[in-house]
């Protein structure tokens, strides 16, 4: 594994993507007029840095401590699973948000989506089923699976942004984006 300092490779590429994707809609924000480009700038970057913290990895050791000491680490799977679904249902409901953001633009709708997924794939971490932990943590040359997932997601982010057109977004009945000649 490489690492520079105490970061290591997998959270160096969570770093630099959701960096470049925070930048990427910052620009997409003041080009657009948009708050929702300005979240998604805020949320990257809080990625970003969540990325390096790994402040998901102490909330569930903390997590985990705490069911030892009362004796409930063993049956901890039902709840593991619940907050499974519920990840699975706020995910379903930010989709569904998603879609009344016709007046946003397709563009937008697309980042929105990837920093949904991304948001999923911190969560996941955080509730930590080992089954899902030993896929999500398999090394991919020096970075693990849930890095590459980031790069894709935070790149999706950065391309979805940087194609936004300038200008006010205008939604037509489909409510995609909309360039003006």
């Amino acid at each position: 594994m490489i690492e520079v300092g105490d970061i290591n490779a997998t959270q160096l590429a969570g770093l630099l993507a959701f960096g470049v994707a925070a930048l990427a809609c910052a620009r997409a924000a003041r080009a657009r007029g948009q708050r929702l480009w300005w979240k998604l700038a805020a949320v990257s970057a809080g990625l970003a840095l969540e990325a390096v913290l790994g402040l998901r990895h102490r909330l569930r050791e903390g997590v985990d401590t705490w069911l030892q000491a009362q004796g409930w680490y063993d049956s901890r799977t039902p709840a593991q699973i619940g907050l499974l679904v519920l990840c699975a249902l706020l995910l379903a409901w930010a989709l569904w948000g998603l879609a009344g953001l016709r007046r946003a633009g397709v563009h937008a709708r697309v980042a929105a989506t990837a920093c949904a997924v991304a948001l999923c794939l911190f969560v996941i971490e955080a509730i930590s089923l080992h089954g899902v932990d030993a896929l999500m943590y398999a090394n991919i040359g020096p970075v693990r699976l849930v890095g590459w997932a980031w790069v894709v997601l935070a790149g999706t982010m950065a391309w979805a942004a940087w194609l936004a057109p300038a200008g006010p977004a205008r939604g037509g009945r489909r409510g995609v984006d909309q360039e003006e000649g």
